[in-house]
């Protein structure tokens, strides 16, 4: 019996295996055009909307168009849509798009074409606002994008052949860039910046002769406590020398109570600063490094520079606000799982980088202030670094 069983599966296998396989709807009548199209245009793009043809077979409307660089895209919108997206296109000029109606049974009907003028493309516009200036090791670069559009920020050097070099390729989407290429010679040298979207359209190159600014990381051999009378909230203030002591695992204060500060000096004379480095500590003991962005950890600072410091608040120059952000934005916990990649590469690697502004004073004492923890009052971390140019 369960051989009969067997061979009526089988043949009910091979013949379903011998339907042909088609589209539900078998007619050959083409759906209508799209009316009553509407253009708005917008950076580098148009929207454009449209009443549906009244086809019930009706499956999506296809936008179809050439970019300036040759490649032919095709966008889609449902038979719910009643619009459509198109981008990609790098000058503000007019183009041309087909819209065409597909049904269930793949019947196509006429293209509709319409013509339109985007307005300025993201890699045009981004392009136009970016400022260069010589930097501590380099070029810093700051720019506007407003729609935050997806784009690479690319600086070449010439060589000694007068060739232009890719030195740095930078992906971002903020909305206010500014990113510094470093570890160039301290030597006149023309650099030139260019900007790719995502569709590989390009912008003119932008050139600046620029002669970066020496950097080096300061000796935290000549680092030394102000005293007593120089911090708040922080009763064990005598583990300041934990801030420069290259340990890494460890908090520096842990009698320490959210708002506080610590004052230290750098060295016997101003600096000019380029950088802070911020170390969360890493309490390695508890398990596979899981204590970043978590615990007693701190979440924001604030560094201050003087030449004649005080006891108070007065007398300090704010220069650069610190907050402590988690890349992959996952939520506060224990445990590498509450991390990325990104997220634990940066806290254990790389650390919390902070440019001081380029028109900062140079100074010879700091403030640290912690203002905000990530579960707790103690907001401390486990070390810091200062850059710039000592001599």
């Amino acid at each position: 019996m369960k051989y009969s069983y067997f061979l009526f599966a089988l043949f009910f296998f091979l013949a379903c295996e011998d339907v042909e396989r088609k589209p539900i709807d078998q007619d050959s009548v083409a759906p209508q055009q799209v009316t009553d199209v509407v253009i708005s245009p917008i950076p580098g793009g148009a929207k454009i909307s449209y009443r549906l043809p009244p086809d019930p077979d009706l499956l999506y409307i296809e936008a179809a168009y050439t970019l300036p660089n040759g490649d032919n895209l095709h966008v889609n919108s449902s038979y719910n849509g009643r619009s459509i997206l198109v981008e990609g296109f790098a000058e503000v000029k007019e183009y041309q798009v087909a819209l065409t109606s597909v049904d269930r049974a793949g019947n196509r009907s006429e293209p509709y074409i319409v013509n339109f003028t985007p307005d300025t493309p993201p890699v045009v516009a981004v392009f136009n606002s970016i400022e260069m200036q010589a930097d501590f090791g380099g070029v810093n670069l700051r720019w506007i994008n407003p729609t935050g559009a997806e784009l690479a920020i690319i600086t070449f050097k010439k060589d000694q052949f007068g060739d232009n070099v890719n030195i740095d390729t930078y992906y971002t989407s903020s909305k206010e860039g500014n990113y510094t290429v470093r570890g160039q010679a301290i030597e006149e040298t023309d650099f030139s910046v260019q900007v790719r979207d995502k569709w590989n359209n390009l912008s003119a190159l932008k050139q600046q002769s620029l002669l970066p600014i020496y950097e080096e990381k300061l000796n935290r051999n000549n680092f030394k406590s102000l005293g007593a009378d120089y911090f708040n909230q922080v009763q064990d203030y005598g583990n300041v020398v934990k801030f420069w002591d290259g340990n890494f695992e460890f908090n520096a204060f842990g009698q320490s109570n959210i708002p506080w500060y610590a004052s230290f000096s750098l060295g016997d004379k101003p600096i000019r600063l380029s950088r802070i480095v911020i170390w969360q500590y890493a309490w390695a003991a508890t398990g596979n490094y899981g204590h970043y962005y978590y615990g007693g950890n701190g979440k924001l600072y604030k560094v201050y520079g003087s030449n004649n410091p005080t006891t108070d608040m007065e007398g300090w120059t704010l220069l650069q606000t610190c907050p402590i952000v988690k890349p992959s934005g996952l939520p506060i916990g224990f445990g590498r799982e509450y991390m990325s990649d990104e997220d634990f590469d940066l806290a254990h690697n790389k650390g919390h980088e902070f440019l001081i502004p380029l028109d900062a004073p140079p100074v010879r004492y700091i403030r640290i202030e912690s203002l905000e923890g990530f579960e707790s009052n103690l907001g401390v971390c486990s070390e810091l670094e200062f850059y710039g140019d000592p001599r």
